[in-house]
């Protein structure tokens, strides 16, 4: 088990920049998750510290070793695809015993070492199987074991459930999340799937145009993210975000909208934030709404509420998403076409139908309109 330290790694392929002054130090039996859309970068970054792409710029060491120049066999690190790469040909024991016999290593000890991985994995009544008599699942165990049986210093591992179906999906993710607290080594992980980083990682690196935006605990980032990207990319639903204005009311600072005005919290403003009229966007994510009474009074635009009270919006019913256990609700008023509200179950609610939100100031986030970072500190 190691650390893993980049220090300002970056990768360019000509004037194109992938991944740009990367720093992240991942402690020993840590579980890290990069996280974002298709050509973030974050791909790059795990290929990178496993010695398969160069880098441009920077080091990267594990373990307290330099292995910024180290072949990816020097690294010792275990890397698990999105493809299987299994042998067909072979058997899951042949398969888990390859690499240590291209080794040298003894018998006695493949045997061993591929009991192990299997018991660990539950797949030891497969081992006489091949891979084509295997579900996606079962082999995506058999490419775990294999990584497994190296016993290396750090896990890398490439969106290796995106190959699985919704329901095998989510029960891979708890095995991994399992198996990590078994053996405590350290793991990369990689995935655009937002559930897989905030269920399985200790910490999320959100990654964006090359860049890590916000690095953190998922609580840390779902609760109090940096900018408008990161706010946007995590949650399901996602969040709402209602363009407006920062202003001064009565000597205070709100937000004001099409049909609402919100007083601000002082104590969480940064001092950019008050400047008078500053366009600014207001998130709010679908749980933080509440669906009120519907004769409850709208706060005017012109209204001053003291900082605090909730507000009320009144808008319209468009959609109606039933969930099982919750029902989301896609509403629109004068502010925003499209208001997500993550409620209770409901059966008495109809398209059309006219509805009043309740908005909590506490439970809101404030961006830059010009530079979509956060306005506000946790």
């Amino acid at each position: 088990m190691a650390d893993i330290v980049l220090d300002q790694v970056h990768k360019r392929y000509g004037s194109l920049t992938v991944v740009e002054s990367m720093s992240l130090d991942i402690k020993d039996g840590e579980f890290v998750v990069f996280v974002g859309p298709s050509g973030c970068g974050k791909s790059t970054t795990l290929r990178m510290i496993a010695g398969l792409e160069d880098i441009s710029g920077g080091r990267i060491s594990i373990g307290g070793r330099d292995v910024t120049n180290l072949e990816p066999k020097d690294r010792n690190i275990a890397m698990v695809f999105q493809n299987y790469a299994l042998y067909p040909h072979k058997s899951v024991y042949e398969n888990l015993a390859f690499g240590m016999r291209m080794r040298k290593t003894p018998k006695a000890e493949i045997e061993q070492q591929v009991k192990w991985a299997a018991e660990m994995l539950g797949i030891e009544n497969l081992l006489d199987r091949k891979p084509r008599q295997l579900s996606g699942g079962q082999m995506q165990r058999v490419s775990l074991g294999r990584a497994l049986v190296r016993k290396p210093d750090a896990f890398l591992l490439d969106e290796p459930l995106s190959n699985l179906d919704a329901k095998l999906r989510v029960h891979m993710r708890e095995e991994l999340g399992l198996l990590h607290k078994r053996i405590g080594t350290s793991m990369v992980y990689v995935t655009h799937d937002q559930v897989e980083a905030m269920t399985l990682g200790d910490r999320i690196v959100v990654m964006h145009g090359g860049k890590a935006q916000q690095i953190g605990t998922p609580l840390e980032i779902y609760d109090s993210p940096a900018n408008v990207f990161v706010a946007g990319f995590l949650g399901a639903p996602e969040m709402n975000f209602i363009d407006g204005k920062v202003c001064i009311n009565e000597g205070k600072p709100c937000f004001r909208a099409a049909d609402f005005e919100i007083a601000l919290p002082e104590h969480r403003l940064s001092g950019q934030a008050v400047r008078q009229e500053r366009a600014a966007t207001l998130g709010i994510r679908p749980e933080h709404i509440r669906l009120g009474a519907a004769e409850a009074a709208a706060t005017s635009s012109t209204g001053s509420k003291a900082a605090g009270d909730p507000i009320h919006i009144q808008g319209k019913v468009r959609l109606i998403e039933q969930m099982g256990a919750q029902t989301v609700l896609v509403c629109s008023t004068p502010a925003a076409q499209h208001l997500r509200v993550l409620c209770e179950r409901l059966h008495d609610v109809a398209v059309a139908a006219p509805c009043t939100l309740s908005v909590q100031p506490d439970r809101i986030h404030l961006f830059s309109k010009e530079t979509g970072e956060s306005l506000l500190s946790p």
